[in-house]
């Protein structure tokens, strides 16, 4: 099925890999990109990782030697920020020294603006109209989207006149060809892409590594499990390391992977409708109704992956054993964080090494002390297209001897 209209209001320069609707220019775009996001060229960004890395390990010892009450989400906000900005765009934000993601702020106000406009009828003139809202917090969207686009076509040109070949992300756009016809992306194309990455590749990221941390700093056993298993199936870090490579996490960490997907099942970030529309003349069928010709339909990630038919009537509690029995195997294709197919999030690699790495490192290393509990013991998310919790995330930590 194709995509919608919905897509476009999306757009900040041309359509992107996420919004493009044509599935030719989607093909050649995933030739173009896919070398840079492979697993091989995200090892090689390990050292940058690494670096932001480093920071977050000294504020957060900071935190220990003054016993102050600190919020984490906050503080991880920052630190993907950051190492966004070092991979994907030679510099970083300096969220992390500024002790402010205000670059998140804008990135919400997009999606909401998008998501808005994106169920308007008479899209195209609607996107116009909106920038002339006497509506002051449409203005307000309008303004963060249009800084955005700024900030990315900055990057762009800085990147396209510098005589600098770093590696990186935005590197990988510049020098891109279809392996095919040998096409490259013009300025625009890249500055589209470009602005792709930063939407998509720090909220998410940030929002599912908070919510992991809340669930396992909430369970002390499984939190424990975690640890046990750092311990016994990797090396030790040594002086000179700053955190544990990336290479085998995911097949070294059994359980540590089963709890990073029980996180990704009972609090998916990606929340908003991918429309599709119904393109066969006769309609289709899907599971037992009959959709006609033309009609848009999409999944809910949170319905499918809170469905007591496949995961059971305690589908609503974090329980990381779901993904380690017999079952597993028949449950594993109904979980899909960063969808399926042709369309799947080319990020995906990326994404995983940050949540994988920074996991391991910090719960090697400290011991987290949740301040504040809600009075239901549940996390509240609040999304705008992207769940992030709601609220703060007040801890206590403390250095492990």
């Amino acid at each position: 099925m194709g995509k919608t209209e919905f897509y476009d209001a999306f757009t900040a320069f041309n359509p992107n890999l996420f919004g493009g609707t044509d599935e030719d220019v989607h093909s050649m775009r995933r030739r173009q990109l896919a070398h840079g996001f492979s697993q091989a060229s995200i090892e090689n960004f390990e050292p940058l990782i690494n670096g932001q890395i480093q920071i977050l390990l000294d504020k957060i010892r900071a935190f220990a030697s003054t016993g102050e009450v600190f919020d984490l989400k906050s503080t991880i906000s920052c630190f993907v920020l950051d190492i966004l900005g070092e991979v994907a765009f030679s510099r970083p934000f300096n969220a992390q020294t500024k002790g402010d993601a205000e670059e998140i702020h804008a990135i919400n106000d997009h999606l909401l603006l998008s998501c808005v406009i994106g169920e308007m009828p008479l899209q195209a003139l609607s996107k116009k109209l909106v920038r002339w809202s006497p509506i002051p917090w449409m203005r307000r969207l309008v303004k963060s989207r249009t800084n955005l686009k700024k900030k990315c076509s900055e990057c762009v040109r800085n990147k396209i006149n510098c005589a600098s070949n770093r590696r990186d992300l935005l590197q990988s756009l510049v020098t891109a060809k279809d392996v095919e016809t040998g096409a490259s992306l013009t300025e625009q194309e890249i500055n589209s892409e470009a602005f792709a990455m930063l939407v998509a590749g720090s909220h998410s990221t940030a929002g599912t590594l908070t919510l992991l941390l809340w669930h396992i700093f909430h369970n002390p056993e499984i939190c424990a499990k975690v640890v046990a298993e750092i311990s016994s199936n990797l090396d030790p870090l040594k002086d000179k390391d700053i955190a544990y490579s990336i290479k085998r996490l995911e097949v070294s960490l059994p359980y540590t992977m089963a709890c990073v997907k029980e996180n990704f099942r009972i609090n998916p970030v990606f929340t908003m409708p991918l429309w599709r529309r119904v393109g066969t003349l006769g309609g289709a069928i899907i599971g037992e109704f009959e959709v006609p010709y033309g009609t848009n339909v999409c999944i809910s990630n949170y319905a499918l992956h809170h469905n007591p038919e496949i995961w059971g009537e305690d589908h609503a509690v974090f329980r990381p054993d779901r993904w380690l029995g017999k079952d597993e195997a028949s449950r594993s294709h109904f979980l899909i964080p960063f969808s399926i197919g042709h369309r799947m999030c080319i990020g995906r690699n990326l994404a995983m090494t940050n949540i994988l790495k920074t996991l391991t490192t910090l719960v090697s290393q400290f011991e987290f002390e949740p301040v504040s509990i809600s009075s239901t013991g549940q996390i509240r998310v609040r999304s705008s297209g992207i769940g992030e919790m709601e609220g703060l995330f007040q801890c206590r930590v403390s250095v492990k001897e």
